[in-house]
């Protein structure tokens, strides 16, 4: 009996995820045969995920829809339905059996259903050489960025706990609180797809966690980074936005995609892009679908939105004010209004109930003076205060540092308020102007209530709007205002050009590529990298690494790692030391064998004076150091109690 057409496909992915799952274990360490095991089974995961994205649109009334909202609602549905399990306490059979099953079953039905989001060819090489040079530009930024994914990134921030939280949350079999890490407070709705991976690829070898990292990154780099595009191309790929020549439309996405503040973490395991992929595909679901039901959803995934990130609070907030203010036909009875909200609220709900339930504090880590927790340490408070991230700024001096530092990419942002001025002009599309002023009033607002500085990446989907609209008006006034169009052709140039120059940083992925060296490598070379390695080199029974102002703490995990600031009960016990030796003796009761100490901290949330007092204690016992670096000194606490003991001194 012939196959069916329809399911060839299904079945040639089922069959790359067996191929994967047995090429990712063959290989010990991470090289390229595991790494090409992890490429099938991430393509498996994402075609899975789109199957179901594509079957939830579907059912609610739309056509085939795009690859970017497939990606954002089939993310969206594994999340919840991660989070739902973990709640349940089922984590390790919903990643092992139930999820893979489960994407399997999907494919059959987007099959069945012609379900799947529609595949588009590219033109010929030619045709783009020729005339959609902006296209050829995009894609091969893609491949340089998504080559970058690959390396392992070791930004403190995925490493302190967005991916630690997953590990955690695996290892307990259920998403739980854990009373000596309050940094996976932190970890939400985006995070919970951190958590197949560890299941998947887990374990306490070094390879093991590599795979699951390298792997966490590609989910937020396809999930996020790409849907953004995909979603930004069906928001206005066939609205107007005021140029005619398809180049320029997409130079604005190439900048947009180079904003520099959320740039880095397109390729780093954390929830930026993400969170503004669903973003956009809320705004997409609500403005441009008349079915109610697809505008529920919509509904669903601002608000989960505003879960993952809670800053999107406000340009979710604006969005739908404008929204409703400007959309006549829109206008809604209050009940049907009232059910929207309630949706809405639900994600969010959730997730200040959980950290309620955890901390006392539905707003953990902030809003601490309104809603006292025992958690909130110190420490913390003080961290959270002086967090400063240097863009979206009202000083005057700063004001340039909206879209980054790029010069040529704060000028054109600069004309992304021209559309404002004439709020009644139909060169450009109503969408256009509802998300140009919930940029603007957004930024402002975010500005207003942070204070003078802060990050522009905790609403990262903000910048990015800006400098894609900046761009499309700057090439329509070239295209209007000079004579011919070659005016609005070589600014697309020269920006694509400056663009693909400016943020260097994304080339050093692709640089360890090409002079081949290995994942292992870059993790050991990072900070703190020469004490891990150590540790490789000595593992030990019972062995339990303090951290005391690193916050890597995802490679120490297989050893017992745990930071001294994030976990109170400690924090606690060692404030009310009287020297350092005293600290010491808490560190071993604890349980500690191993004490890390690192010259430079990123994130503020340390307590200084401890760690200079320990750090003086170590440098007066040498015997007790095992690695020492100009960075850090990994330290026996073990023989540095012995030593204390034996020599009393203060």
């Amino acid at each position: 009996m012939k196959l069916d057409v329809r399911y060839r496909l299904p079945l040639g992915v089922m069959a790359l995820f067996g191929a994967g799952l047995a090429l990712s274990h063959l290989s010990d360490d991470a090289g390229f045969i595991r790494w090409l095991g992890m490429l099938c089974i991430f393509f498996f995961w994402v075609w899975g995920i789109c199957c179901w994205g594509g079957l939830l649109v579907k059912w609610l009334g739309m056509a085939r829809p795009g690859g970017g909202l497939c990606l954002a609602v089939g993310a969206a549905l594994v999340s919840v339905a991660t989070g739902v399990a973990g709640s349940a306490g089922i984590l390790g059979s919903f990643c092992t059996v139930i999820l893979p099953v489960s994407l399997c079953l999907g494919m059959v039905l987007s099959a069945r259903f012609q379900a799947a989001p529609a595949l588009h060819r590219w033109p010929g090489l030619r045709r783009l050489l020729a005339k959609q040079y902006g296209l050829l530009l995009v894609g091969l930024f893609l491949v340089f960025r998504g080559v970058q994914a690959s390396m392992p990134d070791m930004h403190p921030d995925a490493l302190w706990y967005n991916l630690p939280a997953a590990f955690k949350w695996v290892a307990r079999g259920a998403i739980r609180f854990d009373p000596h890490g309050i940094s996976m407070v932190n970890a939400s709705f985006w995070d919970y797809l951190y958590i197949w991976p560890q299941a998947i690829f887990g374990g306490g070898s070094m390879a093991a966690m590599i795979s699951a990292h390298v792997f966490s990154q590609w989910i937020h780099f396809a999930g996020g980074y790409l849907a953004v595009l995909l979603l930004l191309v069906a928001l206005f790929g066939r609205e107007g936005v005021g140029v005619s020549n398809r180049n320029y439309f997409h130079i604005a996405l190439l900048a947009a995609l180079t904003a520099q503040d959320p740039f880095f973490a397109a390729v780093t395991a954390k929830n930026d892009w993400g969170v503004a992929a669903w973003f956009l595909a809320g705004v997409l679901l609500v403005r441009q679908h008349e079915a109610p039901r697809a505008r529920l959803l919509g509904y669903f995934l601002l608000g989960l939105s505003c879960a993952a990130k809670m800053p999107y609070v406000y340009p979710v907030g604006i969005f739908l004010f404008v929204h409703l203010l400007v959309s006549r036909k829109n206008r809604v009875s209050f009940g049907r209004l009232a059910a929207r909200m309630a949706i809405l609220a639900l994600p969010f709900m959730a997730l200040l109930a959980r950290n309620a339930a955890w901390t006392g504090n539905p707003f953990f880590p902030t809003w601490g003076d309104w809603f006292p927790s025992p958690y909130l340490t110190e420490v913390w408070r003080r961290g959270i205060a002086a967090f400063q991230g240097g863009t979206f700024s009202l000083d005057a001096g700063l004001a340039m540092d909206l879209m980054g530092f790029f010069p040529p990419t704060q000028l054109v942002a600069l004309l992304f308020f021209l559309p404002l001025i004439k709020p009644g002009q139909r060169v450009y599309g109503e969408t256009f102007r509802v998300l140009a002023h919930t940029a603007l009033w957004s930024a402002l607002a975010f500005s207003l209530f942070t204070g003078p500085l802060s990050a522009a990446r905790l609403i990262g989907i903000i910048p990015v709007i800006i400098i894609f609209q900046g761009t499309l008006v700057t090439c329509r006034i070239l295209e209007k205002g000079f004579p011919g169009r070659r005016s609005a052709v070589v600014f697309c140039l020269l920006l694509s050009a400056y663009l693909l120059y400016a943020p260097r940083a994304w080339y050093g992925g692709f640089g360890d590529v090409v002079q081949g060296r290995k994942a292992g490598e870059i993790v050991q070379r990072a900070q703190s990298g020469a004490s891990l390695r150590y540790l490789l080199a000595h593992p030990a029974p019972g062995m339990r690494v303090v951290l005391l102002n690193e916050t890597r703490l995802y490679y120490f995990l297989p050893f017992g790692g745990i930071r001294v600031w994030d976990d109170p009960e400690l924090d606690r016990r060692l404030r009310g030391c009287r020297d350092a030796s005293e600290m010491v003796a808490v560190l071993v009761e604890a349980g500690g064998t191993h004490l890390v100490l690192t010259a430079v901290n990123i994130d503020g949330f340390f307590h200084e004076a401890t760690g200079l007092q320990l750090l003086e204690l170590a440098s007066r016992h040498a015997e007790a150091t095992l690695v020492l670096t100009s960075g850090e000194r990994l330290v026996d606490l073990n023989r540095l109690l012995r030593a204390v003991t034996e020599d009393p001194r203060p």
